[in-house]
């Protein structure tokens, strides 16, 4: 705290104190917290959301869905089929990657996503859904129990509505908003980012004092007078500055852990990559004492894909599923989240080769490559050495 006393009669002296405990409070910091967690892209301005948002959908929208006709995964041969234009361009300004990575968005934000289906093929499948922002829609329910979407005020044809929730509750309409749910843990790390910004920017104190031990008040006039020869004597230069008749200047400085409340974000940063079920470390938010070691980075990709978004791969299989005809399926292409370097890929296709699990020509299509001529397969027959199959998969390091 610092004091400043001007020369003048005690009823008219001017005193300020500075307070640097906790965040400002006001209309403004209010306001700010509100828009913070109040809608969706208020809450994507905290960077974590952002962070854990981005990459989500980002990975999700890598996988590609791959429609097969046959029984179900798991359940047996089936055969893949051209990708229908429900799985290409499923929108009149979306491919599939921008359509996946506004439903997850949407999901994550919101947990739902809401569309409208605005064509359809001769057998009553939809060609061409548009999402809509989930802010402007409505799910409510009528006297008649009938649930009613609505658009902004525009009431929309039910069968033209294509809904999908994330966050289910019993006997609810709509998915559990995690921004909603969780909308204090949000408000309390994006106070302590307002709170450090404006401290730094624009905070309400000056960046230092003039005082001087020898004279107890000063007067207006004086004040004014030194503080413009030591403006004018700073300003515009890194040379020393010569003080005499009693004058100090001390620098007003703050705990760096109170301004920017750096364990405060630390604790909400991790809290929030648990809401969306991403490993803290993957978006630049390990906790203290934490390491990442060769290991774990090699299995880091598998473990996210099978405990943060496992749920949302078969949410979105069984989603786009359904869009299809009877007796045909979707998968989404993992491989893009577990691609290995190249030395693994090609161990990993000798073992199915030597096992005679799949063909060489089978394999070559796994690397977009051409199956081979009658020419190609003579010279490799004509080697000296054949090439065994693998007894085993190495491990790396071993």
């Amino acid at each position: 705290m610092g004091t400043f006393t001007a020369g003048r009669p005690a009823s008219a002296r001017e005193q300020r104190s500075l307070t640097f405990i906790a965040p400002p409070i006001g209309a403004y910091t209010q306001a700010l917290q509100d828009y913070s967690s109040g809608d969706t892209e208020g809450a994507m301005r905290q960077n974590t959301v952002f962070k854990c948002i981005r990459l989500v959908s980002d990975v999700m929208a890598q996988m590609t869905p791959i429609a097969y006709r046959g029984p179900g995964p798991g359940h047996g041969p089936a055969d893949r089929l051209p990708s229908p234009q429900i799985l290409d361009e499923p929108s009149a300004d979306a491919d599939i990657y921008d359509f996946t990575y506004m439903l997850i968005t949407s999901e994550l934000l919101r947990g739902n996503v809401y569309g409208d289906i605005t064509a359809r093929d001769k057998f009553g499948y939809p060609v061409q859904i548009e999402l809509k922002h989930p802010d402007r829609c409505k799910v409510v329910e009528d006297r008649d129990g009938v649930i009613v979407y609505k658009y902004g005020h525009q009431t929309m044809a039910r069968d033209r509505v294509w809904h999908k929730m994330a966050y289910r509750m019993p006997g609810v309409a709509t998915g559990l908003s995690p921004i909603k749910y969780m909308q204090k843990l949000i408000e309390l790390s994006t106070t302590a980012q307002s709170f450090g910004l404006q401290y730094f920017q624009d905070g309400g104190h000056p960046s230092g004092i003039l005082t001087n031990d020898t004279v107890k008040t000063v007067s207006q006039e004086e004040a004014k007078t030194v503080k413009m020869r030591f403006l004018a004597a700073v300003h515009g230069t890194r040379e020393p500055v010569v003080m005499g008749g009693g004058w100090k200047y001390d620098q007003i400085q703050v705990n760096p852990d109170e301004s920017q409340f750096l364990e405060t974000q630390k604790m909400t940063g991790s809290r929030i990559c648990g809401i969306f079920g991403v490993p803290p470390e993957i978006v630049g938010e390990a906790s203290e004492g934490s390491s990442i070691t060769y290991a774990n980075v090699e299995s880091r990709g598998i473990d996210f894909l099978k405990f943060g978004l496992g749920g949302w791969v078969s949410r979105l299989e069984r989603w786009y599923t359904k869009l299809l005809p009877r007796g045909q399926y979707v998968k989404l292409d993992t491989s893009a989240l577990l691609r290995c370097d190249t030395l693994t890929r090609y161990q990993a296709l000798h073992l199915l080769v030597g096992s005679r699990i799949i063909t060489q020509d089978e394999a070559r299509a796994m690397e977009d490559w051409a199956a081979l001529t009658d020419e190609q397969k003579a010279q490799i027959n004509a080697l000296v050495t054949p090439i065994p199959p693998p007894i085993g998969s190495p491990k790396i390091g071993s």
